[in-house]
């Protein structure tokens, strides 16, 4: 009997990252349904009924080429929201940051 290890973290809206001892793998998706792609490299869809401990994984893509393209949509696509609020936070913070030396320039000019 093998040891194996398994770790999942979860970065919200659906989206997990899976931790083993081969390396990390990302998913993501709903109740009842999650694609998920693997450190073997392989793209995977499960369907379940929730509660019930029913599902059904199926691979959807195998093969090397395909798969790098149903990869960087995948990753795209699930990372896309930490994507948009990454840089939200990077503007807001520029903007701020622009908006604090501006009023310090001002508040000079107006004491001469």
């Amino acid at each position: 009997m093998s040891w194996q290890f398994r770790k999942s973290k979860s970065l919200g809206n659906g989206i997990r990252l899976n931790f083993g001892k081969n390396g990390i793998g990302i998913s993501g998706g709903i109740k009842g349904l999650r694609y998920s792609k693997g450190t073997d490299g392989k793209i995977r869809r499960t369907i379940s009924i929730p509660h019930t401990g029913l599902r059904n994984t199926e691979v959807i893509s195998n093969n090397k080429i395909e798969n790098n393209k149903h990869t960087n949509i995948l990753i795209s696509a699930l990372l896309l929201p930490f994507k948009l609020a990454w840089w939200f936070t990077k503007y807001l913070v520029l903007g701020i940051t622009l908006g604090a030396i501006g009023t310090l320039i001002g508040t000079k000019n107006k004491r001469r």
